[in-house]
């Protein structure tokens, strides 16, 4: 029979790894510190427009309901994919794309609520919420 030593010597030696990272959830669940909710609002340039995704088209295309009442075809860029989720009814700041096709654009922000109301109280959004 083994003592006592040899069975914590041969434990030690077959020890499992330490799991840093926390399972196969380690993703899904909130972080300790999170971005603050209040963030600056991105108002629109020459050649951007305020928006409204209508209708997802797929392969990472919506149709978006512009502020100067043209129906464009939205494209998310590569670097929105994994980071920001978009939905029908999200509202967002798009460029407009100059040259071949002046129906496409690009997004280039997508508002939270709060930064929704504040765009309403200035009246920049009224040409958008009316057509509904």
């Amino acid at each position: 029979m083994k003592t006592q030593n040899e069975r914590t010597n041969i434990y030690n030696y077959y020890k499992m790894t330490k799991n840093s990272k926390g399972g196969n959830k380690n993703r899904r669940r909130g972080r300790k510190f999170s971005k603050p909710l209040s963030r600056e609002l991105l108002l629109k340039q020459s050649g951007q427009e305020y928006g409204r995704l209508e209708k997802n088209l797929g392969n990472h295309h919506f149709e978006c309901l512009c502020a100067d009442g043209i129906v464009r075809r939205a494209n998310i860029p590569g670097s929105f994919q994994k980071r920001y989720w978009m939905r029908v009814q999200d509202y967002v700041l798009v460029s407009i794309r100059i040259g071949l096709n002046p129906n496409d654009c690009d997004i280039l922000y997508r508002y939270n609520p709060n930064e929704v109301n504040q765009l309403q109280e200035r009246g920049l959004l009224d040409k958008i919420t009316t057509d509904e």
